[in-house]
């Protein structure tokens, strides 16, 4: 009578650990297009045994726990990866919006930069507008004596001038460390998203401590809850992970001094996060404030393309300021003024103090029909000390550097995307849920509990005979 009791337990333990079994099954189903969910495995334990006048014998099946199908390598593999990939994607929008605000096309099909308004496939720009300028001194100075021959020259350098102030305008819109413009707007959008995903981080963090004290490992699905956040997080910046009492994970960046700085520790956010200019600052809760070295994520890739594109506006206003001092000189030989304002050196400044009513072509000594000041701001345009080369050269390779970041950007990005995919494709054969295998566990668990089943139905009718024989 003992052993049909022993057994009519094991059957019944047996019937719970298969419900238990089929319960996860019926949960992955659910999930299958979860992208944050791992899927879930019941664990088999063993109750235990007990001694017997037949020796030790079990005291049958049990579900002992659930685990979670999880690589942490290929985790933190794809954390990382969802950094750098942020950072280029970041970039790529602002370096073609860079591209676009010079006014010319990639010049991949250039096939000289002696001039560019000749190249048919390259649109109207500046480069056009630098050669028609000169181009106007040229025609002026076989006419100087002419209004329409001084009207057009104003005008082309008018072209001119408003194609510079345009194009300077939209790169300050994208560059650092200009305030309240385009490119630190999306850096303060950002920084505050991330400081919600700290937050959000550490309750999660806070929930997994809890859940885990006394059972570890057993916040499966606030443990994928925390690893989508993650992973939402490490696009915007790169950070490493500690692993952290109950199951807690602590998050850490550097700062410019190469020290780690903690933002997150088990449950608690140490501090907020800010622009300052054109770095980042951690002011932690208690201690000095820290400017962040950001690597990676999207933060990073807004602070690198703004500082890149400073650049870009750094070499225009080099060209400007050679190309007003160049002018105003050949101009102001025999001491006509200057064409271009003396003070207007940048790309934004860069105005004529020449009308059509002033404009001359040499100095009114020389007599009517003089032209040598004409002349000498024309052949300009085919010098080729103008900062290494011709003006047209000059800007071509602002133009040509700006084609090859856009260029270099993408190519990174189409490889980066490669390898992140790869990462996941391999995390999804893992921790994906596949229906097939779902639907083959769900017919096993099925069958043995209704073995264990038959097998609590054979025990129940075994001990009704034994006890109506006993009646």
């Amino acid at each position: 009578m003992a052993d049909l009791y022993a057994s009519l337990y094991t059957a019944s333990n047996a019937m719970r650990a298969h419900s238990a079994a089929l319960d996860i099954v019926g949960r992955n189903m659910a999930n299958v297009n979860n992208t944050a969910y791992a899927r879930q495995r019941v664990v088999y334990g063993d109750k235990g045994s007990v001694n017997t006048p037949l020796g030790a014998q079990s005291l049958g099946l049990e579900a002992v726990g659930i685990q979670q199908m999880r690589d942490t390598l290929l985790d933190g593999q794809i954390t990382g990866e969802a950094s750098n990939t942020a950072v280029l994607d970041a970039q790529s929008k602002y370096l073609s919006q860079a591209q676009t605000a010079l006014g010319q096309g990639v010049f991949s099909d250039a096939t000289s930069v002696e001039t560019i308004s000749t190249n048919a496939k390259l649109p109207a720009g500046i480069g056009a507008s630098i050669d028609a300028f000169f181009n106007a001194w040229q025609s002026y100075s076989t006419d100087p004596t002419t209004v329409t021959s001084k009207q057009q020259l104003i005008a082309t350098t008018d072209d001119l001038i408003d194609k510079v102030h345009l194009a300077d305008s939209r790169l300050a819109d994208i560059s650092l460390p200009s305030a309240g413009n385009t490119i630190t707007g999306q850096m303060d959008t950002t920084v505050s998203s991330v400081n919600g995903m700290l937050t959000n981080i550490a309750n999660l963090n806070r929930q997994i401590g809890q859940a885990e004290i006394i059972s570890p490992g057993s916040a499966v699905d606030l443990r994928d809850q925390r690893q989508a956040k993650l992973e939402e997080l490490a696009q915007q910046l790169d950070f490493k992970t500690v692993q952290q009492a109950n199951g807690e994970v602590g998050i850490q960046v550097t700062d410019s001094g190469n020290n780690t700085v903690d933002l997150v520790s088990l449950a608690t956010v140490q501090g907020t996060l800010a622009r300052n200019g054109a770095n980042y600052q951690w002011t932690p809760t208690a201690g000095a404030p820290a400017t962040l070295a950001l690597t990676g994520g999207s933060l990073a890739g807004l602070q690198q393309v703004g500082n890149t594109v400073q650049g870009y506006r750094t070499q225009l206003d080099a060209l400007v300021n050679t190309l007003v001092t160049r002018v105003n000189t050949a101009y102001n030989a025999a001491a006509n003024g200057n064409f271009f304002a003396p003070g207007g050196t940048t790309a934004a400044t860069i105005a004529r103090t020449a009308t059509v009513a002033t404009v001359v072509a040499a100095d009114a000594a020389a007599g009517p029909g003089a032209n040598d000041n004409a002349l000498a701001v024309a052949a300009i345009a085919h010098d080729t000390a103008f900062l290494g080369g011709t003006p047209a050269q000059a800007f071509s390779r602002i133009v040509t550097a700006v084609a090859q970041d856009v260029s270099t950007n993408d190519s990174r990005t189409t490889d980066q995307k490669s390898l992140s995919d790869l990462l996941k494709a391999q995390r999804e054969s893992y921790s994906g849920v596949s229906l097939d295998e779902e639907a083959a566990d769900m017919l096993r668990f099925q069958r043995a509990f209704q073995a264990s089943a038959k097998m609590l139905s054979v025990i129940d009718q075994l001990m009704d005979t034994v006890i109506n024989t006993l009646k």
